[in-house]
């Protein structure tokens, strides 16, 4: 992992640590689950791993997210301010999250 990796790790992590309690329920991640696990613990009753890579043993749900639709209307509800802004403001974003 470079170290620009190590750095973006460091801050995601402790964005996720400080917020784990609102970790729970249906939590969607892509391509692993290893921030559900380890931020989620017992408090998550189901994991749903996005991938657009059919490939990935990991994925339960193979999509590619830039495109509008590709997630079921209303089906994951997201605390907005955990995702970036940049991410909110897109048509896919609109049409997946409640």
């Amino acid at each position: 992992m470079g170290s620009i990796a190590a750095v973006d790790r460091r801050y995601i992590e402790g964005f996720l640590n400080a917020r784990r309690g609102v970790i729970h329920g249906a939590v969607l991640e892509v391509q692993d689950d290893t921030y559900t696990m380890r931020f989620g613990e017992d408090r998550v009753s189901r994991r749903i791993v996005v991938d657009i890579d059919a490939t990935n043993p990991n994925a339960t749900l193979v999509a590619d997210l830039q495109l509008a639709g590709a997630l079921p209307p209303d089906s994951y509800a997201m605390a907005k301010w955990l995702v970036p802004r940049w991410v909110c403001r897109s048509s896919t974003w609109r049409s997946w999250v409640r």
